[in-house]
């Protein structure tokens, strides 16, 4: 027997001991009259009244809350955990257990949905662990006989190391035999430096020296081109005399025949004429002589003044040749000059390769050393590669085994009926009906997209929630805004910040299911978002948004 039955017999014997009493009374006074019969009844009635309204109280208040509460914990016993919320409130014992029946519903849907939730994760993860498991099984594999590879590669490396020290090694001689020579061809190159400045010189002094040779011939020129003149005037002279000549010895012979027309009397004058023709025909003969030699001397001075302008003339162009000259040499001593830098370049160069030489012989032994370690790094790294596939695939079976155990875990869980993976209770109400509304649709649909990626659904369902979530989340979270903003709530820049936060994790989701696809890992995703969002943002934020809206509008 229970307890309903208990109580109720109780009940029933203590009717019956009054009725019993009433009866014994009404026996009693059965001999007293009429009145002790009638007061007797009364009592009779009266106890029977009072016991069936004592069984309707406690059935009311005892028998029925009992029988409901007995009713709530056989369904939660049984794992249906769907079971409507009992509904006493009295401040009894009967309103205590009620109130503490929900609160074991509550705490125990709490705790089924974290472990819900746990089981999940923990499936995701050991789904993934297998997966990254066999990738890093495989990549080890992949390592090992690259590093295996490397190892090959390293010792033939070290041997070509060890052949290109040798090399360097002749590199370096040949580098110290090329420095000499550049040193050889700068002392050279100094020299043709000096050689070309003494050339340069030479020609300089050539050139003025041709100048003034030039200068002398060319007063020279002038000096028998002035005595051709001079002799041309003399031969004007010269036939000047002639012609007085001729004159003469004809005015000689006009006095000889005037003489002898005279006789005895001209015979002196004649004597004189003769004497004059005489000296004439001497004048004539001596200035025919002059005017020959004054041709003479003329045809000379022609052929002088021919000369010296040819060789004016070559002159001047051996001044030109040696101004070339000059020119040229100039250009060989600008060529000669860079000829010395690039030797002086080269040598700097060759001593800088030398010292660099020397750094990369110590940089190839050092790589030597370093390669030959790294044949033995590689070698030890090829033996543990081994036992790292080793030790992958016992991770992989421990996860397979922990698969295993969630899967074991989730039919467990099974047995328990949830209504949904989020529940919105009263508690999370901020206390203004607009937001709490909305709120428990972002509830619903959070709680539809959880159910589409457990269930792995298409794409396109997911993405329709998605879409719906996205719109909503904005229109609600403007509609938070819009308030604060009117009633110019002090909180408002960190709730406005919070708002931005969740959007934008809500975008990473978006991305996450256009990049993975929809599985148990995006539903393990979204419930940590909502889950943050719940405990950070409704209980907290939220609330205390309510509670200055709630004050706002009932002033």
């Amino acid at each position: 027997m229970n307890l309903k039955t208990y109580l109720l017999i109780f009940t029933l014997l203590l009717g019956a001991i009054a009725v019993s009493a009433n009866l014994w009374a009404v026996i009693s006074f059965a001999n007293t009259g009429n009145a002790g019969q009638l007061i007797a009844g009364a009592g009779t009635f009266l106890s029977l009244i009072l016991t069936i309204t004592l069984l309707v109280l406690l059935y009311r208040r005892l028998f029925y809350p009992m029988e409901r509460i007995v009713q709530f914990a056989e369904k939660v016993a049984n794992g249906d955990f769907s079971v409507e919320r009992l509904s006493e409130t009295s401040n009894d014992e009967i309103g205590l257990l009620a109130g503490s029946a929900n609160m074991i519903l509550e705490t125990q849907q709490n705790i089924l949905s974290e472990i819900g939730n746990a089981t999940q994760q923990v499936k995701a993860s050991s789904q993934e662990l297998v997966f990254f498991g066999k990738q890093v099984g495989e990549s080890a594999n992949m390592v090992g006989s690259a590093i295996q590879q490397v190892a090959e590669g390293s010792e033939e490396l070290t041997a070509q190391i060890a052949e290109s020290a040798s090399n360097i090694e002749y590199l370096l001689e040949q580098y110290n035999l090329v420095k000499q020579k550049s040193n050889q061809m700068l002392g050279a190159g100094e020299k043709v430096m000096k050689n070309i400045s003494r050339g340069t010189e030479s020609v300089a002094k050539s050139v003025d020296q041709m100048q003034a040779i030039n200068t002398k011939v060319g007063g020279a020129s002038q000096t028998i081109k002035s005595l051709g003149a001079k002799s041309k005037e003399v031969g004007n002279i010269v036939t000047l005399i002639n012609n007085i000549a001729d004159q003469t010895n004809l005015l000689a012979l006009n006095a000889a025949i005037e003489a002898a027309r005279a006789g005895e009397n001209g015979r002196g004058f004649a004597v004189v004429a003769e004497e004059v023709r005489k000296l004439a025909e001497e004048s004539a003969n001596a200035t025919h002589k002059i005017a020959a030699l004054i041709k003479e001397i003329q045809s000379d001075i022609s052929i002088a003044v021919i000369s010296m302008e040819q060789g004016m003339n070559e002159v001047g162009s051996g001044s030109r040749a040696i101004d070339s000259t000059g020119q040229v040499f100039e250009e060989i001593m600008v060529e000669a000059q860079n000829l010395l830098q690039h030797i002086k370049d080269v040598t700097t160069s060759t001593a800088k390769m030398s010292a660099s030489s020397e750094q990369v012989e110590q940089a190839i032994r050092k790589i030597a050393d370093v390669s030959e370690e790294f044949t033995a790094s590689s070698e030890e790294v090829a033996a543990s590669t081994g036992e790292q596939v080793s030790r992958t695939e016992e991770i992989i079976a421990a996860a397979k085994y922990l698969a295993e155990m969630s899967n074991r875990l989730s039919s467990s869980m099974g047995r328990f009926n949830l209504s949904t993976s989020l529940q919105w209770t009263e508690d999370l109400a901020v206390g203004v009906d607009k937001i709490d509304s909305q709120h428990q649709e972002l509830f619903s649909r959070i709680n539809k997209l959880l159910d589409a990626c457990n269930q792995g659904k298409g794409r396109e369902t997911v993405d329709e929630i998605i879409k719906f979530l996205e719109d909503y989340v904005v229109t609600h979270f403007t509609l938070e805004e819009e308030h604060m903003a009117k009633y110019a709530y002090s909180g408002y820049s960190d709730h406005k910040e919070q708002h931005y936060q969740f959007i934008n994790s809500f975008s990473k989701l978006k991305e996450k299911i256009e990049r993975e696809g929809v599985g148990s890992h995006i539903s393990i995703y979204t419930n940590q978002i909502v889950v943050d969002w719940l405990q950070d943002h409704i209980t907290k934020t939220d609330k205390a948004l309510g509670k200055f809206l709630k004050q706002k509008l009932s002033a």
